[in-house]
Parts: C-alpha cells; sequence; structure tokens
C-alpha cells in the first residue's frame, strides 16, 4: 500500500480567487504538487523573488562594466546554448 501524505490547507477571504480556481481543478493533489515542482524548478532550485532576482543581476552588470568585460553570444536556435566557460571567466577576473 502506497504511504499518502496529507495537508490540510485553508484560504483566507482574500484568496477567494485562487480558492475557486482550485475548486475547477480535477485532481487537485496534482494540481498543486505540479505547482510546487514548477515553483522548485525556478531559477535553478532557489525560490527567489523577482525583486532579489534583479538585484543579483544589477550586481552582475556592475561587475561587468567595472572591469569592462563584455559577453558577445549569438544565439542560435538549434543549439543548446552553454555560458558556463563564460561565468567561470567572470569570477576568474
Amino acid at each position: 500500500m502506497a504511504v499518502q501524505n496529507k495537508a490540510l490547507i485553508t484560504f483566507s477571504k482574500k484568496y477567494e480567487r485562487e480558492w475557486n480556481h482550485l475548486q475547477n481543478q480535477g485532481n487537485k493533489s496534482k494540481y498543486i504538487a505540479q505547482l510546487i515542482a514548477k515553483d522548485l524548478d525556478l531559477n535553478g532550485g532557489l525560490n527567489l523573488e523577482s525583486n532579489e532576482l534583479e538585484k543579483i543581476k544589477e550586481a552582475l552588470r556592475d561587475v561587468l562594466d567595472e572591469y569592462q568585460f563584455g559577453i558577445v553570444a549569438n544565439r542560435k536556435d538549434d543549439e543548446d546554448l552553454d555560458y558556463s566557460d563564460k561565468i567561470d571567466d567572470l569570477f576568474n577576473i
């Protein structure tokens, strides 16, 4: 027999729209689990707020500008892009 993990969740009145949306989902447990999995996968597993991500991006831009380090990339849709060497170079200045 499979182990079943259970949780009781409640929604306050301010989340009534979200509650109604959840009620329209067929398998609510699967839907919630998929949302959590997607949230965990965002930002490489880091759960960053958008303003925190913007601060990190701004800090990286400042470092690039300060050391006059430029990255020129030509995007080709049919190739998997790998910038790991560029990132390594950035931190080995």
